[in-house]
C-alpha cells in the first residue's frame, strides 16, 4: 500500500489534500510499474511497492526524502534544474519510450537503466510530479522471454512429429538456464509408467531410462500435478540416486498436463552450488512453466498425429495384404509379405509363420524376417509344452514371455531374443499353424498394436486357409486328369484289344502254318544246305510277328500271366541276343554292365523281355549317321536295397522337351510316318507299372536318352490289390 508522508508545517497542506484519497493510493499501491510522487521541492510523498521492489528500499525509508536520493550523483544538477523549471513554470512532461536512457540508483549503491514517464498535476492548491519507472533490463527480459515462447511454439507447430519436436524443447530450456541438464519423461500408455524419451546435457545417459513412479519426486509430480523445486538436491531426501543427477544441484520437475491429466514430467538441472538458495529464478520459473505447458500440448497433438498415421499406414498394409490374397494363390508370397507388414508397422525385429502338418502334428517353418541366422528354417516342433509354440497351438490363446527362457532356447539366445509373442492361427475352427513375434528389447504394446495384430492374424490365418483349399484343388484336379487320362488309355487299349483278338484270329492261322512249314524245311534239309539260315530266318520272325500280336493282347489283358521270382539279369540278357545281331549289323557298339548277385524280382519273364527289346530297339532308332552309335546297357540294386535297377542309354538325338509330355501316350512316336505305331513305350509303362514298378527317361537334345526301369522287390503283389 502506498504510504502518505508526514511532513513539517510548510507542507502539511499537501499531505492533507492526499489524505482522503484512499482510492488512489489503492491503484498506485497495485501497478506493476514502479510509481513516486514527489511535491514541488522533490520530497518522495508517494512511493509503491513496485518502486520498494525496483530500488530495493522501503516506502518508509524513502518517504519524506529528497527523490534525488535515487538518482546517480552525475545526474542530479540536471534533475534540480528540471525541477526548478517545474516549480515556476508548472509544466513538465516526459512520454515512455523516450530514446534517451535514464540511470537510477538502487539503495544498495548499484546502478541499472530504466525508462520513465513523469508529469506534472495540481491538487489542492498543491503542485506535484508523477514518474512512473520502468526496469528495462526486466522489460527487455520479459521481451526476450516473449519472444522464446512465440519462437518455440512456431517451431513445434512445423514438427509434427516427438522426434523432431523433443530436440527443440530440450535445446531450448538448455540455451535459457545457460546449460545443465534437461529431460523428457513420458508416460506408457499400456503400463503408466514414465521412461525418459529424450535426455540432454548432463542427462544424455539419462535416455531410454525407466523411472518407476514408486519413485518420490515421480510419484509426487504424477499424482499431485504439481511442480517440484529443488534448489540443494545434495541436502534433499527425495533424491535417493544422486548419481544420476550428474553434479547438478538444483533440479526443478515440471509435470506435463493436457486436459487434467499428468502425461509425463520435465525435469530441468543447472549447475550451482547450495547458495544462494534461489538458484532457480521467480522469471525462470515462470518461463518453464510456460514452455513445459506447451511441450505437453504439443506432444500430445504429435501422439495424436502420430497415430492417425500409424493407422493409416497400418489400413494401407491391411489393403495391400487383402489385395495379394486375392490375387495371388503363392502361399509363400503372401506371408512374406504379411511379415514385412509386421515388421515395418509394428516395431518388432523379427516374426516368424508355423504351419501345422495335420499329419506328422508338428509345426513346421514356412516364411521368416529380421533373423541373423538360417537355423531357424530348419525348425520342426512337437505341440507340447516345451516350446513356446507348442503351448499356443495346445492352448489356443496369446502367449507372451518376457524374458525368454534362454536356456530353453539357444537359437532365441543366438538371436539376442528378450521377448516373446505367439499367436494362433485359427481359421473356420481349425488351427492351421503359429506367427511367432520376436523383440530384442522390452516390448509394451499399446492397444493399437493389438488391434493390427489381431487383423494381421485374420489374414494370415486366410491366407493359409486359402492356400489349403487351393492346394486341395490343385490335387484333386490332378486326380481327376489323372483318373480321365486312365480312362481314356483304358478305352483306347480296349478299343485296341478288340483289335488285337480279331487280328490273331486272322493272322494266327497262317503265321503257324509259315512257322510249322520253314521248321519241317530246315529238318528237310539240314544245316549244311545254303538255304538253311533263310528258313531259320522265317521261322524267327513267324515268332516275331506272334510276339508282336500277343503285344496287343497284352493290352486288354495286362495282368493274364504268371509272376515267379526272375533273374532280371537273365531276362536282359535274352532279349539282348535276339536284336544284337541286327544292332551290331548298322554298327552300333552296346556296353553292357550287369551287376552280379542281383536278388531276384517276382515278374513274368517274357513281359519283361519285351520291355528291354523295345528299349533297345528304339535306341537303336534314336542313334545318329554322322557319330559312332552307342547303348549303355546296365543293373543294379537301387539305393536303400528294394529295387532292382535296369537303365538303356544311348547317344542319339534326344527327346525335345515338347515331346517328352507325351512320350507315353498311345500312338504317340517320334520316329516319323511308317517306323513306328505309338504302341512300344505305353506297353513297357503297363508292363512294369503291373509289376508294381517305375519307368522314367532323362533326355536332352543332341546328347541322348536313358531309361531307367525300377522294380521292387516285394513284386506287384501290393500295387495289385
Amino acid at each position: 500500500m502506498a504510504q502518505l508522508a508526514r511532513k513539517p508545517s510548510k507542507h502539511k497542506r499537501a499531505g492533507r489534500a492526499y489524505n482522503n484519497q484512499t482510492l488512489l493510493a489503492g491503484i498506485v499501491s497495485s501497478t506493476k510499474d514502479a510509481i513516486i510522487v514527489a511535491d514541488v521541492e522533490q520530497h518522495i510523498v508517494i512511493f509503491n511497492e513496485a518502486a520498494e521492489k525496483m530500488f530495493r528500499c522501503s516506502a518508509s525509508e524513502a518517504l519524506g526524502r529528497p527523490l534525488d536520493r535515487f538518482i546517480p550523483e552525475r545526474s542530479r544538477q540536471m534533475h534540480r534544474e528540471h525541477a526548478r523549471n517545474f516549480g515556476e513554470t508548472g509544466s513538465t512532461r516526459r512520454p515512455m519510450g523516450n530514446a534517451e536512457v535514464l540511470m537510477g540508483l538502487r539503495a544498495d549503491g548499484h546502478e541499472f537503466p530504466l525508462e520513465a514517464a513523469i508529469a506534472g498535476v495540481e491538487a489542492g492548491g498543491q503542485k506535484f510530479s508523477i514518474a512512473i519507472l520502468r526496469d528495462i533490463i526486466s522489460y527487455r527480459q520479459r521481451e526476450r522471454e516473449l519472444e522464446t515462447i512465440v519462437a518455440l511454439t512456431a517451431a513445434l507447430r512445423a514438427t509434427p512429429t516427438r522426434v523432431e519436436m523433443l530436440p527443440l524443447i530440450l535445446d531450448q530450456i538448455l540455451e535459457i538456464l545457460g546449460g545443465g541438464g534437461a529431460a523428457l519423461a513420458l508416460r506408457d500408455p499400456m503400463s503408466g509408467e514414465p521412461a525418459i524419451e529424450l535426455a540432454r546435457g548432463n542427462w544424455a545417459h539419462w535416455a531410454q531410462v525407466s523411472l518407476s513412479p514408486s519413485g518420490i519426486v515421480s510419484r509426487h509430480v504424477l499424482t499431485t500435478g504439481e511442480l517440484y523445486i529443488s534448489n540443494n538436491v545434495l541436502n534433499d531426501p527425495r533424491f535417493i540416486q544422486l548419481a544420476m543427477l550428474a553434479g547438478l544441484h538444483a533440479v526443478a520437475c515440471f509435470p506435463l498436463i493436457v486436459q487434467e491429466r499428468t502425461i509425463g514430467i520435465l525435469w530441468v538441472g543447472r549447475r550451482g552450488s547450495a547458495a544462494p538458495p534461489d538458484i532457480f529464478t521467480v522469471d525462470e520459473l515462470r518461463l518453464l512453466t510456460v514452455i513445459s505447458d506447451i511441450a505437453a500440448n504439443a506432444i500430445y497433438r504429435s501422439t495424436l498425429y502420430e497415430q492417425t498415421r500409424n493407422r493409416l499406414q497400418r489400413l494401407a498394409t491391411l489393403r495391400t495384404i487383402d489385395m495379394a490374397i486375392a490375387a495371388n494363390h503363392d502361399l509363400y508370397t503372401v506371408l512374406n509379405l504379411l511379415l514385412e507388414g509386421v515388421l515395418a508397422q509394428v516395431g518388432v525385429h523379427a516374426a516368424d509363420v508355423l504351419l501345422l502338418n495335420p499329419k506328422t502334428q508338428t509345426l513346421e517353418y514356412v516364411a521368416s524376417r529380421g533373423f541373423y541366422t538360417e537355423a531357424l528354417k530348419h525348425t520342426r516342433l512337437p505341440i507340447d509344452e516345451e516350446s513356446y509354440a507348442g503351448r499356443v497351438v495346445l492352448e489356443l490363446s496369446v502367449i507372451h514371455v518376457s524374458p525368454i527362457n534362454l536356456e530353453r532356447s539357444p537359437l532365441l539366445s543366438q538371436e539376442g531374443f528378450i521377448a516373446y509373442y505367439g499367436v494362433p492361427l485359427i481359421a473356420k475352427g481349425h488351427v492351421r499353424g503359429v506367427l511367432e513375434i520376436f523383440h530384442r528389447t522390452s516390448l509394451q504394446p499399446d492397444s493399437d498394436w493389438f488391434d493390427f495384430m489381431e487383423s494381421i492374424v485374420a489374414q494370415v490365418a486366410i491366407a493359409v486357409d486359402n492356400a489349403v483349399l487351393f492346394d486341395d484343388l490343385q490335387r484333386s484336379l490332378e486326380a481327376l486328369g489323372a483318373a480321365q487320362a486312365q480312362l481314356i488309355q483304358a478305352a483306347r487299349l480296349s478299343a485296341v484289344g478288340e483289335l488285337a483278338a480279331g487280328v490273331a484270329h486272322q493272322i494266327n492261322n497262317p503265321l503257324t502254318t509259315i512257322i510249322a512249314d520253314a521248321q519241317l524245311l530246315l529238318k528237310s534239309i539240314g544245316r549244311e544246305h545254303p538255304g538253311y539260315d533263310s528258313a531259320d530266318a522265317i521261322v524267327q520272325a513267324g515268332w516275331r510277328a506272334q510276339r508282336v500280336v500277343q503285344r496287343l493282347l497284352n493290352f486288354s489283358r495286362p495282368d493274364e500271366g504268371e509272376y515267379v521270382p526272375t533273374d532280371v539279369n537273365a531276362t536282359v540278357l535274352n532279349a539282348l541276343d535276339l536284336v544284337r545281331v541286327h544292332m551290331e549289323r548298322n554298327g552300333t557298339q552296346i556296353q553292357v554292365n550287369l551287376a552280379s548277385d542281383l536278388p531276384a524280382v517276382l515278374a513274368n519273364g517274357h513281359y519283361l523281355e519285351e520291355v528291354w527289346i523295345n528299349l533297345l530297339m528304339n535306341a537303336r532308332d534314336a542313334l545318329v549317321e554322322d557319330r559312332p552309335g552307342e547303348i549303355l546297357l546296365t543293373s543294379r540294386l537301387a539305393p536303400g536295397g528294394q529295387a532292382v535297377e535296369v537303365a538303356v542309354k544311348d547317344n542319339g538325338r534326344g527327346i525335345s522337351a515338347a515331346d517328352q509330355e507325351h512320350i507315353f501316350a498311345l500312338f504317340f512316336t517320334t520316329k516319323g510316318r511308317n517306323r513306328g505305331n505309338g504302341l512300344g513305350l505305353p506297353v513297357c509303362q503297363s508292363i512294369i507299372h503291373n509289376h508294381g514298378g517305375e519307368i522314367s527317361f532323362a533326355s536332352a537334345v543332341d546328347q541322348g536318352t536313358s531309361f531307367v526301369v525300377r522294380l521292387p522287390l516285394a513284386g506287384p503283389t501290393a500295387h495289385r490289390a
